[in-house]
C-alpha cells in the first residue's frame, strides 16, 4: 500500500507538491526531469488533465477486505493506574535492636568453603581409582 500504485511519477507528485521544493535529487533524474517538464506537472494551470499527489487512506479504499485495518481497537484503552507502578514499600530495619537501645550482633555466615574442598578431594580420589 506504500507503493503509490506503483508509479515513480506520482510519488514525485506527492514529493515535490506536498513539500514545495523545487527541485528533486534521485537516482532516476530522467524519471524526475520528465515529470519537472511536464505541463500537467503544474497544479496551479487550469488544465484538463493534472498529476494529483497521492492523497492519505487513499489506498486503504482500494485494498480487500480483509487487508484493511480493524474499525476499532483492539485492546481496551490505557488508563493512568494501568502504567504508573505504585510507590515502593518503605525500607525494613533489618538490624534488630535490643532492650537497652543497641543493636544485636548476628554471627556471620558460613562459607561453605570446608565442604566444598572435601567434595572436591572425594572427587578427585575417585578419579585417580578409576584411572588406575
Amino acid at each position: 500500500a506504500f507503493d503509490y500504485f506503483s508509479d515513480p511519477t506520482l510519488e514525485l507528485a506527492t514529493f515535490i507538491s506536498g513539500s514545495g521544493v523545487d527541485g528533486v535529487i534521485t537516482e532516476f533524474p530522467a524519471t524526475a526531469t520528465r515529470y519537472l517538464k511536464s505541463p500537467c506537472s503544474d497544479l496551479n494551470k487550469e488544465q484538463p488533465y493534472a498529476i494529483l499527489p497521492a492523497e492519505a487512506g487513499g489506498l486503504v479504499v482500494v485494498a480487500d477486505k480483509e487487508a484493511q485495518p480493524p474499525a476499532s481497537a483492539p485492546n481496551p484503552p490505557l488508563e493512568a493506574k494501568d502504567v504508573i507502578d505504585p510507590p515502593l514499600p518503605p525500607v525494613a530495619n533489618l538490624a534488630a535492636s535490643n532492650a537497652t537501645g543497641g543493636a544485636q550482633s548476628h554471627p556471620p555466615p558460613a562459607s561453605g568453603t570446608v565442604a566444598n574442598a572435601a567434595n572436591l578431594g572425594l572427587s578427585l580420589l575417585a578419579m585417580l581409582a578409576l584411572g588406575v
